[in-house]
């Protein structure tokens, strides 16, 4: 669920982040088109640049949540 639907903070015990991380200008062809990608089932249209990019996602546990 996202930050917004979570009811009570106290009850979390784990966190998904997703990163989408670009290179600097010149690291590829400019694409035929706009490249698509998925974080965290949410869809982000990059621009028809000359970056490559790449989405990292990670779950972390939170060390003292209450259960």
């Amino acid at each position: 669920m996202t930050a917004d639907q979570v009811a009570d903070f106290n009850s979390v015990v784990s966190l998904e982040v997703a990163v989408l991380v670009a290179s600097p200008p010149g690291s590829q062809t400019v694409p035929t088109a706009a490249p698509v990608f998925t974080l965290l089932g949410t869809q982000v249209t990059a621009p028809q640049d000359t970056r490559l990019r790449r989405v990292f996602e990670k779950t972390i546990e939170l060390r003292n949540a209450q259960h």
